[in-house]
């Protein structure tokens, strides 16, 4: 702990310098590319990456599963691209062809159950809520809630949910805990209010406090804990603040007198969000890299060309 805690000014500027390439990468792809092809290539990547991560679990074993679950291992975290496929093969905006739309909603959803990363379910969940609540252009999510919502009173009729439950909860004893991630977190956050309240400790740099706290686990385990304690107070109300008006920017941007093509790819960026916040949760991917990273860092762009172009087709890029 001691090593990594004399190293913590270079986890900080190569985190920091990590963040802003990606930020910068997202915001001018989407400058180059337009929001249409933006969200169809992040698509395209989160199916072919679920796809991958299916085979790898069937060639490489010992690589991607983790105690019995489809974690990704060495090649990165599972739920985030599961997740993604799900939530832009409901959206209509992310694959061109039904069957292939068809297949990255299976794709996922398989995953993501083979995973039992619970965050995503959450996060599917939250994005269905969403969707219908702000009058979602496309069918799909309506059928799925609609469908999930019919199957319900069967489900629990039947107690097929005990057996569904028991799986897909997995250990109901670490709920009230988050899997032991809610003492890690008061843990490092205290340290934090002791040492550097307003500033933090040091984006990245948090992991000599982790380990001290388990030898086992690496980082904060939540996105917004990063956050929080590696750049303190400051940081993590700025974080809100730019969440909070992306956010805004979309729903503007998915208002029912815009567009039909706007405002379809704006309820899709708005599906991005919602997935990549829940999931930030319980997983620092949103911040450290992966699927969920780049899919929040590209909707600082793709907010601005959507509200750039609300009377219109989506721009294709300059």
């Amino acid at each position: 702990a001691a090593s990594c805690q004399a190293a913590g000014p270079s986890y900080t500027t190569t985190g920091d310098v990590n963040l802003l390439v990606t930020v910068l990468f997202g915001y001018f792809w989407v400058l180059r590319f337009g929001p249409t092809d933006s969200v169809q290539r992040l698509a395209a990547a989160s199916l072919t990456v679920t796809v991958g991560l299916l085979v790898a679990g069937v060639l490489f074993p010992s690589s991607v599963w983790i105690g019995g679950r489809l974690l990704g291992g060495v090649f990165g975290g599972s739920a985030s691209p599961a997740v993604l496929c799900i939530v832009l093969g409901l959206s209509g905006t992310g694959f061109r062809r039904s069957s292939v739309r068809r297949l990255a909603i299976l794709a996922g959803g398989f995953l993501l159950a083979l995973s039992q990363v619970r965050a995503g379910y959450v996060a599917v969940a939250a994005y269905l809520v969403i969707a219908a609540v702000i009058g979602s252009r496309h069918l799909a999510s309506r059928r799925v809630l609609l469908a999930l919502i019919a199957a319900t009173p069967f489900v629990v009729v039947t107690e097929a949910w005990r057996g569904l439950a028991a799986y897909l909860i997995r250990d109901t004893a670490s709920l009230a805990t988050l899997s032991d991630r809610i003492p890690l977190w008061a843990a490092v956050v205290g340290v934090m209010m002791r040492e550097s309240p307003w500033l933090g400790l040091g984006f990245y740099a948090i992991r000599p406090w982790t380990l001290a706290y388990n030898e086992g686990i690496g980082s904060g385990h939540s996105s917004y804990v990063e956050v929080l304690a590696g750049g303190g107070i400051l940081s993590v109300v700025a974080f809100v603040i730019v969440l909070a008006l992306i956010a805004g920017g979309l729903r503007r941007a998915a208002r029912p007198g815009a567009a039909a093509d706007s405002q379809s790819y704006a309820q899709a960026a708005l599906g991005i969000l919602i997935a990549c916040m829940v999931l930030a949760v319980t997983s620092d991917e949103a911040v450290t890299g992966g699927a969920a990273s780049f899919g929040l860092f590209m909707l600082p762009g793709l907010t601005s060309a959507l509200l750039a172009n609300p009377g219109g087709r989506p721009n294709v890029g300059s």
